[in-house]
């Protein structure tokens, strides 16, 4: 869950990016920076130390991505180490996609499955989710020997199971109720 912090951050680059026309890069540009961070925990570190200036951050941070990233996700990198947030930059950069998703009518699912799709069935399963939900559909897959077969759908708090397995399940406690 996001915090406030995130919040107030991520909605006021959200308000900047859109006025400049740059929100898709932005957000997928603090997406990225905020991954080399998770892997890089001493920068955290050194831009959290009360030791280190402000120019210092400032220096470090142009240093790394000067010319890499646009000027205002490293403005606003500057901004957030100066005012001791970096350490909020993930919250912020997923708080800033999904308000760019939103806006974009963008949305993810996961799609589990026994084996991987082949191109066809990816194709037409994304078909069938963006006519359900006439939105745009991103889709992160995953492979769950376990199933069975069929397939489960995860979007936010909803799940499509359609999975032999819980097929099977539901005919198990139908056939015990039945029973017993």
């Amino acid at each position: 869950m996001t915090g406030s912090i995130e919040k107030v951050y991520s909605e006021a680059l959200y308000e900047l990016a859109k006025e400049e026309g740059s929100l898709g890069v932005i957000s997928e540009e603090l997406i990225a920076v905020s991954g080399i961070f998770s892997e890089n925990a001493e920068l955290y570190d050194i831009l959290s130390a009360p030791t280190v200036t402000d120019k210092e951050k400032t220096e470090l941070l142009d240093s790394i991505f000067g010319g890499k990233i646009s000027v205002t996700a490293l403005d606003f990198l500057c901004l957030a180490a100066c005012k001791g947030r970096i350490r909020n930059l993930s919250g912020i950069a997923e708080a800033l996609r999904t308000l760019r998703y939103t806006e974009e009518g963008i949305m993810e699912v996961t799609v589990t499955t026994v084996r991987a799709l082949s191109d066809a069935q990816r194709t037409k399963l994304k078909e069938k989710l963006e006519a359900k939900y006439g939105r745009k559909i991103i889709m992160t897959e995953k492979t769950d020997p376990d199933m069975l077969g069929g397939v489960i759908v995860t979007c936010g708090d909803t799940m499509l199971d359609g999975s032999v397995r819980t097929k099977l399940d539901n005919m198990r406690t139908q056939l015990k109720n039945i029973i017993a």
